[in-house]
């Protein structure tokens, strides 16, 4: 189960609703036969998941400024549309994904703005190669040159790849997100939960 957007009306905050109502659909998750949840808290609601809620801390989510390099062989790139890949998922009427493709990898991204200037997002890694050792630095040469973009941003992580790049100082965060999870079932051990991979397209950030 995703726990995704929660918010309390600033007329009722600190008596106890934000609590009550992750509890109530903890225990209706769980009813369902849902075996675990997992989600992405701010730093404010970080200590309440933890201490009222019984979330574990899994890590805060790794941020990383990529500069792109130059390469010899440019992946192909193309823009999703509302069908195949983009029927579900990269469907959204507000945002406008693309792909990037090699032999080895693909990724998903999407363009915004920060400061007026343009930022490729990388919201998706995808390895099609398990044998091999791959770089990303082809694929992000080709999203900034798709987004006409002098930056790629990458926010998760994929233990396929090694994905190195400039973490921005804390004062350039906001509000950091912090992946958290919970057993919902018994037989679970939500210490033992851990993922291989989270990135921005697994929840509502885009």
């Amino acid at each position: 189960a995703l726990s995704c957007d929660s918010a309390v009306d600033p007329d009722l905050q600190r008596g106890g609703v934000f609590k009550k109502f992750q509890n109530e659909a903890s225990v209706a998750a769980s009813a369902s036969g849902l075996e675990f949840g997992f989600g992405c808290a701010n730093w404010n609601s970080l200590v309440v998941f933890q201490k009222h809620l019984g979330w574990r801390h899994v890590q805060p989510l790794p941020v990383k400024v990529l500069v792109p390099t130059p390469t010899r062989n440019m992946p192909t790139s193309f823009a999703l549309d509302a069908d195949g890949i983009a029927s579900w998922r990269c469907s959204s009427p507000t945002t406008r994904f693309s792909m990037h493709t090699s032999e080895d990898a693909a990724i998903i991204t999407t363009r915004v703005k920060h400061g007026g200037i343009p930022v490729a997002v990388i919201v998706r890694t995808i390895a099609r190669r398990s044998d091999t050792t791959t770089s990303l630095r082809p694929l992000i040469a080709a999203a900034c040159k798709h987004h006409r973009a002098p930056l790629a941003l990458y926010v998760g992580f994929n233990h396929a790849f090694a994905v190195r790049g400039i973490t921005p100082p804390r004062k350039m965060l906001p509000s950091p997100l912090h992946m958290c999870v919970k057993s919902l079932q018994p037989h679970i051990d939500q210490d033992t939960l851990n993922f291989s991979s989270y990135e921005l397209l697994d929840f509502d950030a885009y």
